[in-house]
């Protein structure tokens, strides 16, 4: 028998029912991935973030002045007033806790606060401690 003669190809029904079936997948499945990259996201910017306080903390200390932390005008970003505005990434939103800005000053101490980093339905905090300057992340 002929290979022109065999049954074992496919019909064009059966290619477009898989067809079908991995879209309704993928449809499905996206929204997860979505919500995926949005955690990733707020989850380098959380890191992101401690690591510019710390830098933030360690300029105040080396050069003796205080160095004030605030949130852009906008809430889509923050910066200091040694150092560059930085924007953070849509899905991500920002709240400084209170009065928006954390002064570090030149001992190392700091005005204190608490920011919040909220995506995806998750948040991380992130503390910096008024009598030492420390700053640490929540997960």
């Amino acid at each position: 028998m002929s290979a022109a003669g065999s049954d074992s190809g496919m019909t064009l029904l059966e290619a477009l029912v898989v067809v079908g079936i991995t879209a309704l997948v993928g449809a499905l499945e996206f929204p997860n991935l979505e919500r995926a990259l949005d955690v990733l996201s707020l989850r380098e910017t959380a890191s992101t973030m401690t690591a510019d306080l710390r830098v933030v903390r360690a300029d105040a200390l080396r050069t003796g002045q205080d160095i004030t932390f605030a949130l852009a005008p906008d809430g889509r970003g923050y910066g200091w007033s040694e150092g560059q505005a930085r924007k953070i990434p849509p899905a991500v939103t920002l709240q400084v806790e209170p009065g928006g800005t954390i002064k570090f000053f030149a001992d190392g101490s700091a005005s204190g606060g608490t920011l919040k980093l909220t995506s995806a339905g998750r948040a991380i905090p992130i503390s910096v401690d008024s009598a030492t300057g420390t700053v640490t992340a929540g997960s």
